[in-house]
């Protein structure tokens, strides 16, 4: 995994101290509820009346913003949210933007990136800022343009250069854009004003169809940067990455292309947006575009595919996978394949978002010693292949393991949690609780009526002194079950299935 994520990026080098501390304190009550103003400044190191201050700034903050909904308030000691529209986790999205794009940084980064402002000068003009001021923070957007392999600098003659190559500048622009306007770019302020819809206009409608809303925003966005950046590095270099790594090409044939025949980009401006569209954007692919594409890198024997289908055939040997569907052998080989493209174009420690198997109970033993073995398999693997690829910088193989383990996952038997019931006030009540369970989480519940040592969870009227510690209890205390006891019962059941799957 990157050692940072782009949003964690996006405020260590264009927010504030005190703006990163805003956002953390507002993320932390709107994930809670009924807080002590005392605890809370406790937990981020602040006095109740300098986080008193923040509260009241994130409120005025909050107040610039036509969608805005939530009121903050202090009443005895506790801090309380409230809102109209009982979502309190979209206004983050809403604040952090509206940090974002006023920060000091991020305007900077603006007017740096704009291809028309070729000198330090230009960036002035544009800015305000003195040429001084504009060195000085020019170190601070570097180091968020480092995790993606570029840089940007002026000359000795106050001209503006980057380094990088033309994908990874394209991917950068649309990662950090796509993080700081996520959530927002659906509002009419901002598509009317900055993202006018030009889907319709350059790609293939059976490609449109299938993208889902905040998909079809992203491609959208793509588009724009493409449209008024590229090229943005020397095109010659460009063309070296595709005599570099042939099968690029592929994308753009008639089959692959997201562009329709009327669309006016030029033809390296579709190619590079035909490749990063696909590795940046979800449920890109049909059953039929993803099979077409293996069958035509099988065709002109890409080493590439040729090195991940004898992975693939090797892990499912080793790990003792059964034999998969075309459709799920396809799925897997296209993923698979899509990182190692990830690999080639972008440099090892580029921002990813890491795949839930290596998040959700990391720290267990079981799950160490499988990322373990997988690992040693992979390394094992890659060292001993006929097929040695070259790489941006270095091959990240934890992207590459984070997929194995997610196959492996994906073929492992389920796991079935088993469910003690002992209601002894009325002689239908356990039997109507297994019903009602057995509608919400039909196949993965075993029920236990007699002997609870080996459950999982017991669910209970009365006390149950003998059991292992480890088993979960939920007694039912009062003569009826209410709602609260249904959702105790149904959140402790969610809970056990989702550590006994990952």
């Amino acid at each position: 995994m990157s050692l940072i994520k782009t949003q964690d990026a996006i405020k260590t080098f264009l927010l504030s101290k005190k703006t990163q501390k805003k956002l953390a304190v507002f993320l932390y009550l709107a994930k809670q509820t009924n807080l002590d103003l005392s605890s809370v400044a406790r937990k981020f190191d602040l006095s109740t009346k300098n986080l008193s201050i923040y509260l009241r700034e994130i409120q005025e903050d909050l107040a610039t913003l036509p969608e805005n909904t939530l009121e903050i308030q202090i009443h005895h000691g506790k801090i309380s949210l409230h809102t109209t529209s009982n979502d309190f986790l979209s206004h983050y999205f809403l604040l952090f933007n509206y940090y974002c794009v006023h920060s000091t940084d991020f305007i900077l980064f603006q007017a740096i990136i704009k291809k028309e402002n070729n000198s330090v000068w230009k960036v002035s003009q544009e800015t305000n800022f003195s040429s001084s001021y504009i060195y000085k923070r020019l170190n601070n957007i570097n180091k968020l343009f480092g995790l993606y392999g570029i840089s940007v600098h002026f000359s000795p003659s106050a001209s503006k250069v980057i380094t990088g190559s033309e994908f990874q500048v394209l991917y950068a622009f649309l990662d950090v854009y796509w993080t700081i306007f996520l959530n927002t770019l659906a509002l009419p302020r901002y598509t009317s004003t900055y993202f006018e819809d030009i889907l319709t206009q350059h790609i293939k409608p059976e490609i449109l169809e299938r993208l889902e809303h905040a998909s079809l925003l992203k491609l959208n966005l793509l588009l724009h940067i493409a449209k008024y950046r590229f090229p943005y590095t020397c095109e010659d270099d460009l063309q070296k990455e595709f005599e570099e790594h042939p099968y690029l090409r592929l994308f753009s044939d008639s089959k692959q292309t997201i562009f329709c025949s009327q669309s006016n980009f030029s033809e390296d401006q579709q190619r590079v947006v035909d490749i990063i569209a696909p590795i940046a954007i979800d449920n890109f692919d049909s059953a039929k575009r993803a099979k077409d594409l293996l069958a035509a890198l099988n065709e002109i024997s890409c080493p590439e595919y040729f090195y991940v289908d004898s992975l693939l055939t090797n892990f499912c040997e080793v790990f003792q996978i059964p034999k998969m569907r075309e459709f799920d052998r396809h799925y897997f080989l296209l993923i698979l394949f899509k990182n190692i493209i990830y690999n080639q174009l972008f440099i090892s420690q580029q921002p990813n978002t890491a795949i839930l198997d290596f998040l959700v109970n990391k720290n267990s033993t079981y799950q160490k010693d499988l990322q373990k073995e997988i690992y040693a398999f992979y390394q094992n693997f890659s060292a001993h292949s006929s097929y040695q690829l070259r790489f941006k910088d270095q091959e990240n193989p934890i992207w590459t393991c984070e997929l194995l383990l997610r196959i492996y996952k994906h073929y492992s038997p389920r796991k079935k949690i088993k469910i003690g019931v002992a209601y002894s006030r009325d002689f239908y009540i356990a039997s109507f609780i297994m019903m009602k369970i057995k509608q919400a989480f039909s196949e993965d519940i075993i029920f236990e009526r007699t002997d609870f040592s080996g459950c999982d969870i017991v669910i209970t009227d009365y006390p149950l002194f003998d059991l292992p510690k480890e088993i979960d209890r939920i007694y039912i205390l009062e003569e009826e079950l209410t709602r609260e006891d249904w959702e105790l019962i149904f959140s402790k059941i969610s809970i056990a299935i989702f550590d006994l799957q990952y």
